[in-house]
């Protein structure tokens, strides 16, 4: 397939794609879906179809392949620029949730993390399903492995420049050994080459507040402080989206269709049930430049949407909540009032540093016009230096450790009480979720808060000086939103509701986040880089102004999940162990909605392993 058909909305596209009679369709073309469309087409005697919303953007664009750009987020060419409803904790904020909207999805315009959760959490996901093809960390492990392919240090040395910091004072540590990590996979990953002076100076502080160095976070075990690898390819120092990986090798099979431009409308089901009375999907609906066409599935429809987009599909559908659907002037087909609830999300809170003269940042690219010159010069050269770099170290410690065992205690409990008391209310996937969750809190055995350097200004930058920036985020909330149709207009964003810190257990933990950064920030050596506190202004807030100050500065880490859980249906999930749709025989979904329950990592390693499960799923079947 030509790629420029791929860059602009073509109705004769559309009209040639619906000529095909595919026997898989897939319904978005992001982190999940690119893989399962890959993987499916990888047999030549299948047809495979996959309809996205968006358009392939030029591999030489650097809004997408510069790594240090990183300026897709919120420009409407690249991003849903999704919005949630003002949100009643968070001071009436309405909080943007950006969402890719290309060829590759979010894989092109995030921060590029590639993170796994621990094995614990992955175990607890089978503690929430059948017991019958039960997902676990195994499961997980394997497909993480086949996805990725971890560039050891040795062949990325050349983009190092004499800015750049050893790897001794960062985290010395190489790529772990071929068992625990993949290497063959199409997603490659590096560890970062540059490292800004404050990288190491936060390392050796945790190190000092009891936070130990990891050098190992893909076996299994995540709590620490370490580098956290990311989707670069130190060959061309570009970020590796889906499109790279899966798509590319991919594209020049006759048997894998695209058609860009395509907004998914409705997924179209046969008269006729199967044997056991579940419903066939047939095909789906979507629209290019205001013309509707219809594709046609013989096999199965794949939804890999997305945590917003998914939902709203499956309601427009007649998937969900009967009482929703008939208010939004929708048919019911099948009763499944999980969709479009238990949306999760990661927040996050920041303070912000100026650092001392001669301390190197990246605003260096901002103060510096000459040396930001430099390095775009390099850039576009020879593809290394400071333009192919991001912040990559993190800390990621249990909340028992953040605030001290009395306090905890103290938080533990005001929790429990909260549950007790809203047991009533509480749907039976949360009160199982959060049997999982306290059991979490209690051993201390996984993250709740996870502590991440920007080094770099994220507000009120002066000219001329230089910031680094400490995000500290809730990795397990026990706040729960949704995510649903008004109307039946197909075009129309959804509402976004995630109820923000509506548990105070989730603002109380944020707190406490913030103030474990205090004590980092006061600690050597980063004290000694630290000419002062920048935002907030006060660096000695009282508990009551800590509370505000939060809430009216927390944003979203974009790590949207949960909207169609895998989990029981009896829990009030809406896909089994195989993906498959409640009451349907051959709809599934790939995406982070299928994510039961919150996990601590950033989700796109997580999303890659769900893409290639599903193509394995679907291929045993077929």
């Amino acid at each position: 397939m030509s790629s420029a058909n791929l860059n602009t909305n073509s109705t004769e596209a559309a009209q040639a794609f619906v000529e095909t009679n595919f026997d898989f369709i897939v319904i978005g073309g992001g982190n999940a879906g690119l893989p399962v469309a890959a993987r499916l087409s990888e047999n030549p005697d299948v047809k495979v179809g996959l309809i996205e919303a968006g358009v392939l953007h030029s591999e030489d664009d650097p809004v997408v392949c510069m790594p240090r750009a990183f300026a897709g987020p919120g420009n409407p060419h690249y991003d849903w620029a999704f919005v949630t409803e003002p949100q009643a904790n968070a001071q009436g904020r309405i909080i943007p949730a950006p969402r890719g909207k290309m060829l590759g999805g979010s894989t092109g315009i995030n921060y590029m993390g590639w993170h796994r959760a621990s094995k614990i959490e992955y175990d607890a996901w089978k503690l929430l399903s059948d017991p019958e093809g039960a997902w676990d960390s195994d499961e997980m492990f394997f497909f993480l492995k086949r996805a990725e392919a971890a560039v050891p240090a040795s062949e990325n040395q050349d983009m190092y420049t004499s800015f750049s910091r050893s790897r001794d004072d960062v985290v010395n540590h190489g790529i772990p050994r071929s068992e625990v990590v993949g290497t063959e996979g199409p997603v490659k990953t590096c560890y970062q080459a540059i490292y800004p002076d404050s990288a190491p100076a936060f390392i050796q502080a945790c190190n000092i507040l009891g936070i130990p160095t990891n050098a190992n976070p893909d076996g299994g075990h995540t709590l620490g402080v370490y580098d956290v690898r990311k989707t670069v390819d130190p060959g061309t120092g570009k970020r590796v989206t889906a499109v790279g990986a899966y798509f590319v090798p991919a594209s020049a099979r006759s048997n894998l269709k695209v058609v860009t431009g395509a907004h998914a409308t409705k997924i179209v089901f046969k008269q006729e049930t199967d044997r056991e009375g579940k419903l066939i999907a047939s095909g789906v609906r979507f629209v290019v430049d205001g013309k509707f066409f219809m594709a046609n599935a013989s096999k199965e429809v794949i939804l890999s949407a997305g945590a917003i987009q998914t939902p709203q599909l499956l309601e427009l559908s007649g998937l969900g909540n009967p009482t929703h659907l008939a208010a939004n002037g929708i048919q019911s087909l099948v009763d499944l009032p999980g969709v479009g609830e238990n949306l999760l999300d990661h927040i996050f809170a920041f303070i912000q540093y100026e650092v001392k003269s001669g301390i190197r940042t990246f605003d260096n690219l901002r103060n510096d016009p000459l040396f930001r010159a430099e390095q775009e010069a390099l850039y576009e050269s020879k593809k290394t230096g400071w333009m192919t770099t991001t912040d990559a170290t993190a800390a990621f410690s249990p909340l028992k450790e953040t605030v001290g065992k009395p306090k905890f205690a103290t938080m533990i409990q005001a929790l429990e009480e909260t549950i007790t008391k809203e047991r009533d209310s509480l749907s039976s996937l949360q009160k199982a979720q959060y049997e999982i969750q306290l059991d979490w809190l209690r051993k201390g055995e996984v993250p709740q808060v996870e502590s991440v350097v920007f080094s770099v200004a994220v507000v009120q930058a002066e000219e001329g000086k230089s910031y680094f920036t400490i995000l500290m985020g809730v990795q397990h909330p026990f706040s729960r939103g949704s995510v649903h149709i008004t109307g039946n207009d197909p075009l129309k964003a959804p509402v976004i509701d995630p109820k923000y810190l509506s548990k105070t257990f989730d603002l109380d933990t944020l707190s406490a986040a913030y103030r474990g950064v205090e004590k980092l920030a006061a600690t050597e050596p980063l004290k000694a880089v630290i000419e002062k506190q920048a935002f907030p202004p006060s660096s000695s807030m009282q508990d009551k102004d800590l509370a505000g100050y939060v809430s009216q500065a927390f944003s979203s880490g974009s790590h949207l999940m949960g909207t169609a859980p895998m989990a029981r249906r009896s829990l009030g999930g809406v896909v089994g162990n195989d993906l498959k749709v409640y009451g349907t025989s051959n709809l599934r979904i790939a995406d982070a909605s299928v994510i039961p329950l919150p996990i601590a990592a950033h989700l796109q390693a997580t999303v890659y392993a769900i893409g290639e499960k599903a193509a394995d799923l679907i291929k045993k079947d077929w």
